[in-house]
Formats: C-alpha cells, sequence, structure tokens
C-alpha cells in the first residue's frame, strides 16, 4: 500500500489487489478522523 497527497493536498492510498491483478485507490472522505471511500479500481 502507498499513501501520498493529490494535487489538492487531499489523502489518497494506493494498493495492488494481487488476488485481481488491479490498482485500487481509495480517499479521504470530508469527515473528521481517517474516514475513506469505498476502494475503486483504476
Amino acid at each position: 500500500m502507498c499513501l501520498a497527497l493529490d494535487e489538492n493536498g487531499e489523502l489518497v492510498a494506493a494498493a495492488f489487489a494481487p488476488s485481481t491483478g488491479t490498482l485500487m485507490i481509495t480517499r479521504r472522505k470530508d469527515e473528521p478522523g481517517l474516514a475513506l471511500t469505498a476502494w475503486q479500481q483504476v
């Protein structure tokens, strides 16, 4: 897994799903704490 900031300074996480061979990403929700959106396939 990799964490980074996007062009707007928002947290983005990326991970490789070995079972499907795809790259998945999630972003921080606009909520208190570290709430993330659902994982999305790239």
